[in-house]
């Protein structure tokens, strides 16, 4: 029996698929970013915001806030952010965040 479904219908469902599937991807990597932050730089409260979706691309901004107890402290936290993120430019490091 053939199928008798529009094509425009079967498109529009994939692509449902697709983005419910990228939103999901994007909320465990966010998720497990959190995680790493707290772990690496602990009183650094992170928030996702900002989240906004178009056709395959999704942009999101996570801020953070954390009272530091001097400059030193400040700078600790900034440089230990930055090697988080440097770190995050090796695939195994990106693969460790969806499973936190």
């Amino acid at each position: 029996m053939a199928n008798t479904e529009r094509v425009s219908d079967q498109i529009k469902r994939i692509k449902d698929a697709f983005d419910n599937t990228n939103h999901s991807f994007m909320a465990s990597l966010v998720s497990g970013l959190q995680t790493k932050i707290n772990q690496t730089t602990p009183g650094l409260d992170t928030v996702a915001s900002g989240k906004v979706a178009s056709v395959g691309k999704i942009d999101l901004n996570l801020v953070g806030s954390k009272l530091a107890e001097d400059t030193a402290d400040l700078e600790r936290t900034g440089n230990k952010l930055r090697q988080l993120m440097d770190s995050l430019k090796n695939e195994s490091a990106i693969n460790s965040l969806l499973s936190e």
